[in-house]
């Protein structure tokens, strides 16, 4: 019997997924905010300009930070692979740790340190699942990484982006799915689904663009979501539900962006949605 069984890896892939976004909820794993330095410590050099709106500021941030996480990962592949994440039976527990210099042909480049440890529970046979009988697995995992930029060169559209500073990311979460058999090899079966994450994420860079136009930027921004107990039988709408929570949350999180220039006075303020901050800035 394996009906349901093929929801697993969907629903790990799911909440996996929300990982990379971000929520804040009561049911939280305690990320914090990372720690970060004083824009007055930050290296810059070449700006000959400063933005002159918040807008112009946060398009900069934007842009120039999509790009620097584009070519991240376009050089170390995705987290799974950078980490080398387990395809675990029964219970494993694995720590991965991360020291990369990537360069740029374009100038600088990027270190990588950091760590990520994962824990996985399956059941001990789910080639035959049992009548009358609850199942259930178990993902764990805590990360993080800190990259620093050498004055790296990356490019995006017409554009060129030398950054100079720091990032910083930790992530933990937690997925537990059981899934409740039925009366029969035939009969339907029911499961549950709960998890958890917390992320933090800190930026403190200079960025200058290639005609001169350049800002410092400082955000530091911790989130934590969680839900428990989502019904996956067939006729719940539960976990539509949750995801249209989750969704509608992250469009009221908001971070904030202080700017400033190569003088280190403050220009400006802006406020940056969940999604928008880790869309750019992400690295993990």
């Amino acid at each position: 019997m394996k009906k349901g069984f093929p929801w697993l890896a969907a629903l790990i892939a799911l909440t996996l997924l929300l990982v990379g976004c971000s929520s804040s909820s009561d049911d939280d794993d305690g990320i914090s905010a990372p720690d970060l330095p004083d824009a007055s410590t930050i290296t810059m050099t070449g700006a000959s300009s400063a933005p002159a709106t918040a807008a112009e500021a946060q398009a900069l941030y934007t842009d120039s930070l999509g790009a620097l996480s584009a070519f991240i990962d376009s050089n170390t592949g995705s987290n799974s692979s950078r980490f080398s994440r387990a395809n675990a039976r029964k219970t494993t527990s694995d720590t991965k740790s991360l020291t990369e210099n990537i360069p740029s042909s374009n100038g600088g480049s990027v270190d990588l340190v950091g760590s990520y440890t994962e824990t996985s529970t399956f059941p001990d046979d789910t080639e035959t699942f049992q009548p009358n009988h609850t199942y259930s697995w178990n993902y764990s995992m805590d990360g993080n990484v800190t990259g620093t930029m050498n004055s790296v060169k990356v490019k995006k559209g017409i554009h060129t982006y030398t950054i100079c500073g720091t990032l910083k990311e930790t992530q933990a979460s937690n997925v537990n799915f059981d899934y409740k058999t039925g009366a029969t090899q035939d009969a339907t079966g029911s499961g549950t689904l709960s998890f958890s994450f917390g992320i933090g994420l800190g930026t403190a860079v200079s960025v200058v663009r290639e005609d001169g136009l350049g800002a410092k930027f400082v955000i530091s921004y911790a989130a934590n979501y969680g839900k428990d107990d989502i019904s996956l039988s067939e006729d719940s709408n539960e976990m539509v539900a949750a995801e249209k929570e989750l969704e509608d949350y992250l469009k009221q999180q908001t971070a904030t962006l202080t700017v400033y220039d190569q003088n280190n006075n403050k220009i400006s303020e802006s406020n940056l949605s969940a999604n928008e901050e880790f869309d750019s800035a992400s690295i993990f």
